[in-house]
């Protein structure tokens, strides 16, 4: 028995290990990129997925290690001036409240997890709306969808907006949903006539509706 917890203390502390150097190695590839993205326009893709996920895990090995170590207990000032019996009944509960919360974010990330990979849920990083609404490509797309909009859609505005709809959604679009964009395409006129209708595609193309599929 005392050769298997030696052998699995080896373990841990190797994975520990290895855990912090991965915790290094993300911060110093995140700071790369702010730093290429804002001089050279480049950035790593999915960078901040990887380290919230990493970020997720090695918490979850930490809550773990600190249990089996019993490193629950940091704030020692005065524990040494109480009753024992007190002693054993905080280190119980500090035991069991760190266990519950390991057991909580692993019931959570569970769940988020297959939740997520399951029906394909939105993600919630900021970094795929700039590269929807700035990248080149997408640009052209949207481009391409208002122009489209203005020549194939019917004669008045309500009903282009309808045809793009009908495009992007497979629907009508509501009357608040028109009112606005109406209201936006004449924003949009009085700044640039000829990309008034990129602007509106460009609104539907970065629509939950349209990048998320449920």
């Amino acid at each position: 028995m005392d050769q298997a917890l030696r052998l699995y203390g080896r373990v841990v502390r190797s994975t520990c290990i290895i855990a912090g150097w991965a915790l290094m190695a993300i911060s110093v590839a995140t700071c790369i990129e702010i730093i290429t993205r804002k001089f050279f326009g480049f950035t790593f893709k999915g960078l901040d997925e990887i380290g919230g996920n990493m970020l997720a895990g090695i918490s979850a090995l930490g809550f773990a290690y600190a249990l089996t170590t019993r490193a629950h207990m940091r704030v020692t000032i005065l524990f040494g001036y109480i009753a024992s019996s007190l002693q054993a009944i905080l280190n119980v509960v500090a035991f069991l409240t760190l266990s519950a919360m390991a057991v909580f974010c692993a019931w959570r990330g569970v769940f988020e997890f297959l939740d997520s990979f399951g029906s394909g849920k939105r993600s919630n990083t900021p970094l795929q709306a700039l590269h929807l609404a700035n990248d080149p490509a997408f640009i052209e797309f949207f481009t391409a969808l208002g122009k489209r909009m203005e020549t194939e859609g019917p004669r008045e505005d309500s009903g282009k907006i309808g045809y793009g709809f009908r495009l992007c959604f497979g629907r009508e679009p509501t009357e608040p949903e028109k009112r606005r964009l109406l209201a936006y395409l004449e924003s949009q006129r009085k700044a640039d006539e000829k990309t008034a209708w990129a602007s509106i595609a460009r609104v539907l193309m970065n629509l939950d509706e349209f990048v998320t599929r449920e």
